[in-house]
């Protein structure tokens, strides 16, 4: 009986003493996730802002492109009056 008793004891203090000495780890893991968490979402962003800016330059190398952008820029077409609404 003495020794199922020792035995539980020196499982339980092994136990934990095992998870005593793997919280290090653990934090460092959990560090690592946040970090390439962090990082896959700066990446999504940086892919979208990318197919935004080729898209928009898709855009103004139309020729109805270029002319919305030198409208935006506040040129007129030859003999075109612009229009004022005050």
């Amino acid at each position: 009986m003495k020794s199922a008793a020792y035995w539980i004891v020196f499982v339980v203090v092994a136990a934990s003493v095992g998870a005593y000495l793997a919280r290090e780890p653990w934090g460092r893991y959990q560090e690592e996730r946040a970090l390439a968490r962090r990082s896959t979402e700066e990446m999504k962003k940086a892919e979208a802002e990318r197919a935004q800016l080729i898209k928009q330059k898709a855009r103004y190398k139309s020729p109805a492109g270029r002319e919305e952008l030198l409208r935006e820029n506040g040129y007129t077409k030859q003999g075109e009056q612009p229009l004022n609404s005050k």
